[in-house]
């Protein structure tokens, strides 16, 4: 118990930093034209093993269209990874995640625990859900600060007991 306490403090002074760091990183000298398409690909194959783990299957809708993005390719593998860790931790065994033609990435799971009150709430700094046991509650807080310094937007809704999280560029 006192190694897993350890180990739980050691990922949120990680995490800590790393967001203290977001705001004094200069993402503009970073960025690259990339291609959106092949970063979620990527980050979705890495997940591969802890989505099995997890016996969640996901439902993967990507446009042909090669969508090319002046972005910070790193941060955006980042918020990716973000959003699947709360899938991992929340999702009840579903996870769907779509990009369309205009750029907009859909991400969503069932997610019978949340409501739309706290689905607003969900891109505070130190906000989890109250029976997430293991979770610092920073990671989509970070997500959310590196999509907009990358010039996009991400939001969440809760519809049909379901969360929604949007990305645009």
């Amino acid at each position: 118990m006192i190694e897993r306490k350890a180990n739980e403090l050691t990922e949120l002074t990680n995490q800590l930093f790393e967001f203290s760091m977001i705001g004094d990183v200069n993402l503009e000298t970073q960025k690259e034209n990339c291609c959106i398409n092949e970063i979620l690909e990527e980050t979705l194959l890495s997940y591969y093993s802890i989505f099995k783990e997890k016996n969640i299957v996901p439902e993967v809708k990507i446009c042909s269209k090669k969508l090319y993005k002046f972005i910070n390719k790193l941060s955006l593998i980042r918020v990716f990874e973000n959003i699947f860790s709360n899938v991992c931790k929340y999702s009840n065994g579903d996870f769907k995640v779509e990009i369309k033609e205009t750029g907009t990435i859909i991400f969503s799971n069932n997610a019978k625990s949340l409501d739309s009150i706290t689905v607003q709430k969900i891109f505070g700094r130190y906000f989890s859900v109250e029976n997430a046991k293991e979770s610092t509650g920073i990671g989509l807080s970070i997500a959310k600060r590196l999509v907009e310094l990358n010039n996009g937007k991400i939001n969440a809704k809760y519809m049909n007991k379901n969360l929604i999280i949007e990305i645009k560029f």
